[in-house]
């Protein structure tokens, strides 16, 4: 498993760093709406690396918080006010201006963006290839989103857990926290088996969570504690 923290001003430097929450690689096959658990193969846990994995600085790249990989290779991040793409020599241009901060962000498989912002106006947005934008659900405060195998949007902040419809919108609330719960979701990541979702969280105690999913990814019963003392527990990024 891999947890990838993203550090950036005018530069941007991608830290890639190992934690044992499983070794197997995710792979949805060729159908990215089966939920059907792919084979997780044999793998050695106890030879992961204890230290930086790899590191890579991007010349004249910017970034926010989130990034994104879109289909020509280009790097999608934001510099609080736009979104930025770059490519991986350094070049860069304006992809959507005046969006504001975003901070996670997603690709769907017909090459429109998932981004979500926090702090603004907590909106998540789908914005299309050439740049057309679209409020996809207003105020949802999610600090970050992936794309479940099921093809349904998961996303988390400080409110809870969600699972979003990316055509419709429509919410399904999976867990509620609120500022003043103990610890509140901040990241998520599904196992290689698709049997668990992994919660990284903002907690004092730095802890990861994990919550058991049936075989339609539902939740059973409550998010348990799988491990404490990661970082000074503010996930930033999370991820198999």
């Amino acid at each position: 498993m891999s947890a990838i923290h993203v550090l950036s001003s005018s530069l941007l430097v991608l830290l890639l760093a190992l934690v044992p929450l499983g070794c197997a690689p995710e792979s949805l096959g060729d159908d990215p709406h089966d939920p059907s658990p792919p084979d997780p193969g044999d793998y050695d846990c106890t030879s992961l690396p204890d230290t930086l994995a790899a590191e890579t600085t991007i010349e004249g790249a910017r970034a926010y918080k989130g990034l994104a990989f879109d289909n020509d290779g280009d790097i999608v991040g934001n510099d609080e006010s736009s979104l930025i793409k770059s490519s991986y020599s350094g070049d860069w241009r304006v992809f959507v201006p005046g969006v504001g901060t975003v901070e996670g962000m997603v690709y769907l498989p017909d090459g429109d963006l998932i981004v979500t912002t926090s702090w603004d106006d907590g909106h998540m947005r789908r914005i299309t290839p050439s740049g057309g934008t679209t409020v996809l659900v207003h105020g949802l405060n999610a600090y970050s989103v992936v794309l479940g195998p099921d093809g349904l949007l998961y996303a988390a902040g400080w409110d809870g857990a969600f699972r979003v419809d990316p055509d419709t919108g429509d919410v399904d609330t999976l867990m509620e926290t609120g500022h003043s719960a103990p610890w509140s979701a901040r990241t998520l990541a599904f196992s290689a088996q698709l049997d668990r979702l992994y919660i990284g969280t903002v907690d004092d105690d730095g802890r990861i969570f994990y919550w058991d999913l049936d075989e339609d990814l539902e939740p059973i019963g409550e998010p348990r504690e799988f491990v404490s003392g990661v970082g000074r527990g503010w996930h930033d990024g999370l991820g198999m």
